[in-house]
Order: structure tokens, then C-alpha cells, then sequence
């Protein structure tokens, strides 16, 4: 008997002013230090996929 898998989940992309939310958070809590934007986006975006919410940072 095969044993079907589940299906994939299918996560939603988060838009924009999501990112840019979580990325200001981040750059907040890096003592508002300049230089870190894109990495801070992209922070962020990983995060909002992984579902890591915002609070769960220190």
C-alpha cells in the first residue's frame, strides 16, 4: 500500500509593506545603525515566509 504525502503547503508571498514593517523592526532593533537596508529586507522576508512574527526577536 502506498502512503500518500502531504500536499505541499503553499505559502503566501508577504507584500511589500509587510516587509518593509518587519525590515524597519529590524533596523530598529539594531539601534537604528545605518548601512544594513537590504539585509534588513531581506531578514525580513525570510522571516515573514518562516512565519516568525516580529515579537519572537529580541
Amino acid at each position: 500500500m502506498k502512503i500518500k504525502s502531504p500536499a505541499p503547503s503553499i505559502a503566501r508571498e508577504p507584500s511589500e509593506q509587510e516587509i518593509s514593517d518587519y525590515a524597519f523592526h529590524l533596523y530598529e532593533q539594531g539601534n537604528c545603525e545605518q548601512g544594513h537596508d537590504v539585509a534588513n529586507w531581506h531578514e525580513a522576508t525570510a522571516c515573514l515566509k518562516a512565519g516568525i512574527p516580529r515579537t519572537q526577536l529580541v
